[in-house]
């Protein structure tokens, strides 16, 4: 999902993925073709305000991915 166009970053929640995108419309129309060309069936997407949650998750992911790099 890292590859995929205008995603900075994706995290999943249960059963819903959380991506973290610089602009939301011009994401929601690339990912609406992206998905489903890769075999994800797409029930519904739509823009939401990151949660404490999505904020920490997002960071620590980072952290995680320059310690690998060093």
């Amino acid at each position: 999902m890292q590859h995929a166009p205008e995603v900075l970053d994706a995290a999943v929640f249960g059963s819903s993925l959380h991506v973290l995108v610089p602009n939301a419309d011009a994401a929601i129309h690339a990912l609406e073709s992206y998905l489903p060309a890769r075999g994800i069936r797409v029930g519904h997407m739509e823009p939401i305000r990151p949660s404490l949650e999505d904020v920490f998750v997002s960071l620590t992911a980072r952290r995680g991915r320059k310690a690998e790099e060093n």
